[in-house]
Protein backbone atom coordinates (compact mmCIF):
# COMPACT_ATOMS: atom_id res chain seq x y z
CA UNK A 1 0.00 0.00 0.00
CA UNK A 2 1.12 3.27 -0.90
CA UNK A 3 -0.11 6.56 0.95
CA UNK A 4 1.17 9.92 1.29
CA UNK A 5 2.28 11.21 4.10
CA UNK A 6 -0.13 12.57 6.81
CA UNK A 7 -3.03 10.28 5.00
CA UNK A 8 -2.38 7.54 7.65
CA UNK A 9 -3.16 6.93 11.13
CA UNK A 10 -1.51 3.71 12.06
CA UNK A 11 -0.63 0.18 9.78
CA UNK A 12 -0.65 -3.02 11.53
CA UNK A 13 1.02 -5.93 9.17
CA UNK A 14 -0.75 -8.36 12.10
CA UNK A 15 -4.15 -7.46 11.88
CA UNK A 16 -5.70 -10.86 11.42
CA UNK A 17 -5.20 -11.82 15.16
CA UNK A 18 -4.01 -15.39 14.54
CA UNK A 19 -0.19 -15.66 14.79
CA UNK A 20 0.07 -18.32 12.06
CA UNK A 21 -1.71 -16.56 9.50
CA UNK A 22 -0.40 -12.82 10.37
CA UNK A 23 3.53 -14.07 10.21
CA UNK A 24 3.04 -15.06 6.65
CA UNK A 25 2.29 -11.23 5.67
CA UNK A 26 -0.22 -11.53 3.67
CA UNK A 27 -2.40 -8.55 4.54
CA UNK A 28 -1.74 -5.32 5.75
CA UNK A 29 -3.67 -2.56 7.04
CA UNK A 30 -3.93 1.00 7.02
CA UNK A 31 -5.66 3.38 9.07
CA UNK A 32 -6.86 6.45 7.26
CA UNK A 33 -9.55 8.05 10.21
CA UNK A 34 -12.95 7.26 8.93
CA UNK A 35 -11.80 4.22 7.05
CA UNK A 36 -9.45 1.51 6.41
CA UNK A 37 -7.77 -0.66 3.82
CA UNK A 38 -6.67 -4.50 3.93
CA UNK A 39 -4.68 -4.67 1.29
CA UNK A 40 -4.51 -8.68 0.79
CA UNK A 41 -2.53 -11.66 -0.78
CA UNK A 42 -4.72 -14.50 -0.16
CA UNK A 43 -3.95 -18.24 -0.26
CA UNK A 44 -4.05 -20.76 -3.59
CA UNK A 45 -5.59 -23.36 -3.27
CA UNK A 46 -2.54 -25.16 -4.23
CA UNK A 47 0.26 -26.33 -1.19
CA UNK A 48 -1.81 -24.39 0.85
CA UNK A 49 -5.25 -26.41 0.73
CA UNK A 50 -8.51 -25.37 1.26
CA UNK A 51 -8.61 -26.21 4.76
CA UNK A 52 -5.66 -22.87 5.30
CA UNK A 53 -7.53 -20.73 2.32
CA UNK A 54 -11.07 -20.56 4.49
CA UNK A 55 -9.14 -19.97 7.68
CA UNK A 56 -7.58 -16.94 5.86
CA UNK A 57 -10.62 -15.89 4.18
CA UNK A 58 -12.64 -16.37 7.83
CA UNK A 59 -9.95 -14.72 9.49
CA UNK A 60 -10.11 -11.55 7.07
CA UNK A 61 -13.85 -11.23 7.20
CA UNK A 62 -14.07 -11.04 11.19
CA UNK A 63 -10.51 -8.32 11.26
CA UNK A 64 -12.94 -6.52 8.79
CA UNK A 65 -16.07 -6.68 10.84
CA UNK A 66 -13.84 -5.59 13.76
CA UNK A 67 -12.71 -2.38 12.05
CA UNK A 68 -16.26 -1.60 11.34
CA UNK A 69 -17.42 -1.73 15.02
CA UNK A 70 -15.00 1.24 15.49
CA UNK A 71 -17.12 3.14 13.12
CA UNK A 72 -14.85 2.59 10.04
CA UNK A 73 -16.05 1.84 6.30
CA UNK A 74 -13.79 -0.83 4.76
CA UNK A 75 -11.72 -1.33 1.78
CA UNK A 76 -10.50 -4.55 0.48
CA UNK A 77 -8.11 -4.82 -2.48
CA UNK A 78 -5.63 -7.64 -3.50
CA UNK A 79 -5.67 -11.24 -4.61
CA UNK A 80 -8.31 -12.74 -3.24
CA UNK A 81 -7.32 -16.15 -5.12
CA UNK A 82 -11.06 -16.78 -5.91
CA UNK A 83 -13.26 -16.39 -9.19
CA UNK A 84 -16.85 -15.14 -7.70
CA UNK A 85 -18.76 -15.33 -10.88
CA UNK A 86 -18.82 -17.35 -13.69
CA UNK A 87 -18.11 -14.74 -15.96
CA UNK A 88 -14.78 -14.09 -13.70
CA UNK A 89 -13.54 -17.56 -15.33
CA UNK A 90 -12.86 -18.61 -18.35
CA UNK A 91 -15.88 -20.92 -20.32
CA UNK A 92 -14.20 -24.09 -20.48
CA UNK A 93 -13.26 -23.84 -16.40
CA UNK A 94 -16.97 -23.71 -15.26
CA UNK A 95 -18.60 -26.64 -13.84
CA UNK A 96 -20.91 -28.86 -14.97
CA UNK A 97 -22.83 -31.10 -12.38
CA UNK A 98 -23.36 -34.55 -14.33
CA UNK A 99 -26.11 -35.93 -12.16
CA UNK A 100 -28.10 -32.74 -12.30
CA UNK A 101 -28.39 -33.62 -16.46
CA UNK A 102 -28.64 -37.47 -16.05
CA UNK A 103 -31.79 -36.74 -13.46
CA UNK A 104 -33.51 -34.46 -16.12
CA UNK A 105 -32.62 -36.81 -19.02
CA UNK A 106 -34.68 -39.32 -17.09
CA UNK A 107 -37.28 -37.62 -15.66
CA UNK A 108 -38.26 -36.22 -18.98
CA UNK A 109 -37.70 -39.48 -20.72
CA UNK A 110 -41.44 -38.40 -22.63
CA UNK A 111 -39.74 -34.96 -24.28
CA UNK A 112 -36.12 -36.37 -25.02
CA UNK A 113 -36.90 -35.39 -28.18
CA UNK A 114 -36.82 -31.44 -26.91
CA UNK A 115 -33.34 -31.94 -24.78
CA UNK A 116 -30.21 -30.50 -26.02
CA UNK A 117 -28.16 -32.97 -27.72
CA UNK A 118 -25.04 -32.57 -25.43
CA UNK A 119 -27.69 -33.53 -22.40
CA UNK A 120 -28.48 -36.74 -24.29
CA UNK A 121 -24.69 -37.30 -25.28
CA UNK A 122 -23.62 -37.18 -21.01
CA UNK A 123 -26.79 -39.60 -20.14
CA UNK A 124 -25.83 -42.23 -23.07
CA UNK A 125 -22.45 -42.56 -22.43
CA UNK A 126 -21.42 -41.04 -18.87
CA UNK A 127 -21.24 -45.10 -17.19
CA UNK A 128 -18.66 -46.01 -20.05
CA UNK A 129 -16.83 -42.71 -19.38
CA UNK A 130 -16.99 -43.28 -15.51
CA UNK A 131 -15.62 -47.46 -16.10
CA UNK A 132 -12.68 -46.00 -18.41
CA UNK A 133 -11.82 -43.62 -15.62
CA UNK A 134 -11.74 -46.23 -12.83
CA UNK A 135 -8.28 -47.75 -15.00
CA UNK A 136 -6.48 -44.33 -14.18
CA UNK A 137 -2.74 -44.21 -14.04
CA UNK A 138 -0.10 -42.34 -14.15
CA UNK A 139 2.90 -43.00 -16.00
CA UNK A 140 6.33 -41.39 -16.37
CA UNK A 141 7.06 -39.92 -20.07
CA UNK A 142 9.53 -37.89 -21.64
CA UNK A 143 8.97 -34.24 -23.57
CA UNK A 144 11.66 -33.13 -25.81
CA UNK A 145 12.43 -28.92 -26.54
CA UNK A 146 11.71 -28.82 -30.59
CA UNK A 147 14.39 -26.18 -30.69
CA UNK A 148 16.76 -27.43 -28.02
CA UNK A 149 16.52 -30.69 -28.39
CA UNK A 150 16.26 -30.84 -24.45
CA UNK A 151 14.70 -33.64 -22.86
CA UNK A 152 12.26 -33.36 -19.83
CA UNK A 153 10.80 -36.02 -17.37
CA UNK A 154 7.76 -35.83 -17.12
CA UNK A 155 4.54 -37.48 -16.23
CA UNK A 156 1.24 -38.31 -18.27
CA UNK A 157 -2.44 -39.74 -17.06
CA UNK A 158 -3.68 -42.47 -19.42
CA UNK A 159 -6.94 -45.02 -18.99
CA UNK A 160 -7.58 -47.43 -20.97
CA UNK A 161 -10.67 -49.20 -23.11
CA UNK A 162 -10.99 -52.13 -24.86
CA UNK A 163 -7.27 -52.58 -24.28
CA UNK A 164 -6.53 -49.31 -25.77
CA UNK A 165 -4.49 -47.09 -23.66
CA UNK A 166 -5.89 -43.09 -23.87
CA UNK A 167 -3.70 -40.45 -22.37
CA UNK A 168 -5.74 -37.36 -20.80
CA UNK A 169 -4.33 -34.28 -20.33
CA UNK A 170 -1.17 -32.36 -20.60
CA UNK A 171 2.73 -33.94 -19.61
CA UNK A 172 3.21 -32.60 -16.36
CA UNK A 173 6.31 -32.11 -13.32
CA UNK A 174 4.39 -33.58 -10.71
CA UNK A 175 2.25 -36.84 -10.46
CA UNK A 176 -0.62 -34.77 -8.76
CA UNK A 177 -1.00 -32.79 -11.04
CA UNK A 178 -1.82 -35.74 -13.80
CA UNK A 179 -4.94 -36.28 -11.75
CA UNK A 180 -6.02 -32.95 -10.13
CA UNK A 181 -8.93 -32.32 -12.63
CA UNK A 182 -9.96 -35.94 -13.32
CA UNK A 183 -10.92 -36.36 -10.06
CA UNK A 184 -14.79 -36.27 -9.32
CA UNK A 185 -15.33 -37.70 -6.04
CA UNK A 186 -17.05 -35.30 -3.43
CA UNK A 187 -14.49 -33.76 -1.26
CA UNK A 188 -14.49 -31.70 1.74
CA UNK A 189 -11.84 -30.18 3.59
CA UNK A 190 -11.54 -29.33 7.74
CA UNK A 191 -13.14 -25.80 8.70
CA UNK A 192 -11.14 -24.98 11.73
CA UNK A 193 -13.65 -21.79 12.73
CA UNK A 194 -16.49 -24.66 13.16
CA UNK A 195 -13.96 -27.70 13.86
CA UNK A 196 -15.92 -30.02 11.32
CA UNK A 197 -15.95 -30.82 7.92
CA UNK A 198 -17.25 -28.77 5.14
CA UNK A 199 -17.97 -30.50 2.35
CA UNK A 200 -16.61 -28.53 -0.78
CA UNK A 201 -17.15 -30.36 -4.12
CA UNK A 202 -19.39 -32.52 -5.17
CA UNK A 203 -19.15 -35.72 -6.98
CA UNK A 204 -19.62 -35.74 -10.81
CA UNK A 205 -18.61 -32.08 -10.87
CA UNK A 206 -16.81 -31.53 -14.38
CA UNK A 207 -15.23 -28.79 -16.04
CA UNK A 208 -16.61 -28.15 -19.44
CA UNK A 209 -13.10 -28.48 -20.98
CA UNK A 210 -12.51 -31.85 -19.29
CA UNK A 211 -15.65 -33.17 -19.76
CA UNK A 212 -15.50 -32.24 -23.80
CA UNK A 213 -12.21 -34.02 -23.83
CA UNK A 214 -13.68 -37.26 -22.19
CA UNK A 215 -16.45 -37.01 -24.61
CA UNK A 216 -14.53 -36.74 -27.76
CA UNK A 217 -11.29 -39.53 -26.20
CA UNK A 218 -13.87 -42.18 -24.68
CA UNK A 219 -16.98 -41.71 -26.03
CA UNK A 220 -16.22 -40.48 -29.43
CA UNK A 221 -18.54 -38.00 -29.76
CA UNK A 222 -17.73 -34.32 -30.59
CA UNK A 223 -18.44 -30.86 -29.20
CA UNK A 224 -17.65 -27.94 -31.42
CA UNK A 225 -17.36 -24.38 -29.37
CA UNK A 226 -21.30 -23.35 -29.75
CA UNK A 227 -22.38 -26.49 -28.04
CA UNK A 228 -19.81 -25.97 -25.71
CA UNK A 229 -20.69 -22.49 -24.86
CA UNK A 230 -24.21 -24.08 -24.28
CA UNK A 231 -23.22 -26.62 -21.87
CA UNK A 232 -21.12 -23.99 -19.73
CA UNK A 233 -24.53 -21.64 -19.81
CA UNK A 234 -26.12 -24.28 -17.27
CA UNK A 235 -23.15 -23.95 -14.64
CA UNK A 236 -24.00 -22.45 -11.60
CA UNK A 237 -22.02 -24.21 -8.83
CA UNK A 238 -20.26 -22.54 -6.11
CA UNK A 239 -17.32 -23.17 -4.15
CA UNK A 240 -16.90 -22.16 -0.03
CA UNK A 241 -14.01 -19.45 -0.86
CA UNK A 242 -17.12 -18.03 -3.89
CA UNK A 243 -19.76 -18.42 -0.91
CA UNK A 244 -17.70 -16.33 0.85
CA UNK A 245 -16.93 -13.11 -1.53
CA UNK A 246 -21.28 -13.81 -1.61
CA UNK A 247 -21.61 -13.32 1.96
CA UNK A 248 -19.13 -10.51 1.80
CA UNK A 249 -21.69 -8.97 -0.69
CA UNK A 250 -25.02 -9.84 0.57
CA UNK A 251 -24.48 -9.72 4.34
CA UNK A 252 -21.58 -7.48 5.22
CA UNK A 253 -22.95 -4.64 2.59
CA UNK A 254 -19.99 -4.59 0.60
CA UNK A 255 -19.95 -4.04 -3.05
CA UNK A 256 -17.28 -5.73 -6.07
CA UNK A 257 -16.41 -2.53 -7.47
CA UNK A 258 -15.94 -4.10 -11.34
CA UNK A 259 -19.21 -6.16 -11.28
CA UNK A 260 -20.86 -2.99 -10.08
CA UNK A 261 -20.40 -0.92 -13.18
CA UNK A 262 -19.69 -4.47 -15.37
CA UNK A 263 -21.63 -6.99 -14.64
CA UNK A 264 -22.01 -8.94 -17.83
CA UNK A 265 -18.27 -7.61 -19.96
CA UNK A 266 -17.10 -10.98 -21.22
CA UNK A 267 -13.35 -11.73 -20.80
CA UNK A 268 -12.10 -9.61 -18.01
CA UNK A 269 -9.50 -11.19 -16.22
CA UNK A 270 -6.31 -9.89 -14.20
CA UNK A 271 -4.30 -13.29 -14.08
CA UNK A 272 -3.07 -16.23 -16.53
CA UNK A 273 -1.36 -18.95 -16.90
CA UNK A 274 2.66 -17.69 -17.78
CA UNK A 275 4.29 -21.39 -18.15
CA UNK A 276 1.87 -22.32 -21.02
CA UNK A 277 0.94 -19.12 -21.95
CA UNK A 278 -2.64 -18.66 -21.42
CA UNK A 279 -2.43 -14.88 -21.50
CA UNK A 280 -2.54 -14.83 -25.67
CA UNK A 281 -5.96 -16.56 -25.99
CA UNK A 282 -6.97 -14.91 -23.14
CA UNK A 283 -7.89 -18.30 -20.96
CA UNK A 284 -7.73 -16.97 -17.20
CA UNK A 285 -9.47 -16.18 -13.91
CA UNK A 286 -10.05 -12.93 -12.11
CA UNK A 287 -9.22 -13.36 -9.17
CA UNK A 288 -7.93 -9.72 -7.66
CA UNK A 289 -10.24 -7.17 -6.45
CA UNK A 290 -11.23 -3.89 -4.58
CA UNK A 291 -14.72 -4.54 -2.63
CA UNK A 292 -16.43 -1.36 -0.92
CA UNK A 293 -18.29 -0.88 1.67
CA UNK A 294 -21.76 0.59 -0.12
CA UNK A 295 -21.24 3.62 2.47
CA UNK A 296 -18.18 4.15 0.43
CA UNK A 297 -19.77 3.86 -2.88
CA UNK A 298 -20.96 7.39 -3.47
CA UNK A 299 -17.72 8.43 -4.31
CA UNK A 300 -17.11 5.33 -6.37
CA UNK A 301 -16.72 6.99 -9.96
CA UNK A 302 -17.16 4.72 -13.72
CA UNK A 303 -15.06 7.24 -15.21
CA UNK A 304 -13.72 5.70 -19.19
CA UNK A 305 -14.45 2.74 -21.04
CA UNK A 306 -12.77 -0.45 -20.17
CA UNK A 307 -9.62 -0.59 -22.27
CA UNK A 308 -9.57 -2.45 -25.48
CA UNK A 309 -6.35 -2.38 -26.77
CA UNK A 310 -6.45 0.97 -28.54
CA UNK A 311 -5.57 4.16 -28.45
CA UNK A 312 -8.43 5.38 -29.34
CA UNK A 313 -11.26 4.42 -26.63
CA UNK A 314 -13.64 5.66 -28.70
CA UNK A 315 -15.02 2.09 -29.52
CA UNK A 316 -18.48 1.98 -27.71
CA UNK A 317 -19.76 1.06 -23.98
CA UNK A 318 -21.08 -2.50 -25.47
CA UNK A 319 -18.03 -3.45 -27.70
CA UNK A 320 -15.76 -2.90 -24.68
CA UNK A 321 -17.90 -5.28 -22.68
CA UNK A 322 -17.24 -8.31 -25.59
CA UNK A 323 -14.45 -10.85 -25.50
CA UNK A 324 -12.89 -9.43 -28.63
CA UNK A 325 -12.33 -6.76 -26.58
CA UNK A 326 -10.98 -8.09 -23.84
CA UNK A 327 -8.59 -10.39 -25.85
CA UNK A 328 -7.33 -7.06 -27.84
CA UNK A 329 -6.08 -5.89 -24.30
CA UNK A 330 -5.33 -8.50 -22.75
CA UNK A 331 -2.66 -9.14 -25.76
CA UNK A 332 -2.00 -4.95 -26.66
CA UNK A 333 -3.61 -5.58 -30.00
CA UNK A 334 -1.66 -8.50 -30.52
CA UNK A 335 1.62 -6.96 -29.76
CA UNK A 336 2.01 -8.56 -26.81
CA UNK A 337 3.76 -12.30 -28.13
CA UNK A 338 3.73 -15.81 -26.36
CA UNK A 339 7.14 -16.97 -24.57
CA UNK A 340 8.95 -19.04 -27.28
CA UNK A 341 10.14 -22.74 -26.73
CA UNK A 342 13.84 -21.74 -27.48
CA UNK A 343 13.95 -20.47 -23.68
CA UNK A 344 14.00 -17.22 -24.15
CA UNK A 345 12.06 -15.65 -22.03
CA UNK A 346 9.29 -12.91 -22.52
CA UNK A 347 9.58 -10.33 -24.97
CA UNK A 348 10.41 -7.11 -23.87
CA UNK A 349 7.77 -4.86 -24.90
CA UNK A 350 7.67 -1.97 -27.18
CA UNK A 351 6.39 1.57 -26.10
CA UNK A 352 3.79 1.73 -28.35
CA UNK A 353 2.35 -1.71 -26.65
CA UNK A 354 3.22 0.13 -22.74
CA UNK A 355 1.49 2.82 -23.89
CA UNK A 356 -1.66 0.60 -24.36
CA UNK A 357 -1.84 0.44 -20.29
CA UNK A 358 -3.12 4.34 -19.94
CA UNK A 359 -5.91 5.69 -20.75
CA UNK A 360 -8.84 8.02 -19.25
CA UNK A 361 -9.26 7.30 -15.53
CA UNK A 362 -11.20 4.30 -14.56
CA UNK A 363 -12.54 1.83 -12.33
CA UNK A 364 -11.57 -1.44 -14.10
CA UNK A 365 -8.36 -2.81 -15.45
CA UNK A 366 -4.57 -1.74 -16.50
CA UNK A 367 -3.53 -4.19 -18.66
CA UNK A 368 0.26 -4.60 -17.74
CA UNK A 369 2.63 -6.47 -19.79
CA UNK A 370 3.29 -9.86 -19.21
CA UNK A 371 6.99 -9.23 -18.71
CA UNK A 372 5.68 -7.69 -15.29
CA UNK A 373 3.54 -10.13 -13.89
CA UNK A 374 0.93 -12.88 -14.37
CA UNK A 375 -0.88 -10.47 -13.08
CA UNK A 376 -2.16 -7.36 -14.28
CA UNK A 377 -3.44 -3.98 -11.99
CA UNK A 378 -6.58 -3.16 -11.01
CA UNK A 379 -8.06 -0.04 -10.59
CA UNK A 380 -10.87 2.08 -9.03
CA UNK A 381 -11.70 5.83 -9.37
CA UNK A 382 -12.64 7.95 -6.29
CA UNK A 383 -14.73 11.24 -6.16
CA UNK A 384 -12.24 13.81 -4.14
CA UNK A 385 -14.01 16.73 -5.10
CA UNK A 386 -14.52 17.68 -1.34
CA UNK A 387 -11.04 17.85 -0.73
CA UNK A 388 -10.41 14.83 1.17
CA UNK A 389 -7.69 12.46 1.09
CA UNK A 390 -9.40 8.92 -0.20
CA UNK A 391 -8.42 8.97 -4.05
CA UNK A 392 -4.75 9.35 -3.27
CA UNK A 393 -4.48 6.12 -1.87
CA UNK A 394 -5.57 3.90 -3.81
Amino acid sequence: TYAPVGSVIGADSAPLACPELDNQGRCLLTDHGTFCIFNVYAPNLGGHGLTKKMKFHNALRRAMQRQRAKGKAVILVGDLNLKHQALDMHWQDRFVHIPDILHQVQTQENVRNTLPRWKLDIARHWNRITRCMDTQEVIKTKTQNSLTNETYDKFRLVVTLNGRRIHLGSHESDPSHCTYQYDFSEDSYFDEDKRERVRCSEANCVRVGILTELMSKIAEVEWDETTQRAIESHCSRLSPSREWMSRLLSEDNMVDTFRHFYPTAEGRYTCWNQFTNRRYVNEGGRIDYVVIDKSLMGRVQRGGNLRCGVQDQNVGENYALTETAALRATTANGQYQPASFGGDGLQVPSKTALDLQFGEPHTGMIYTPPLFSDHIAISVLLDDSDGGHLSHIL
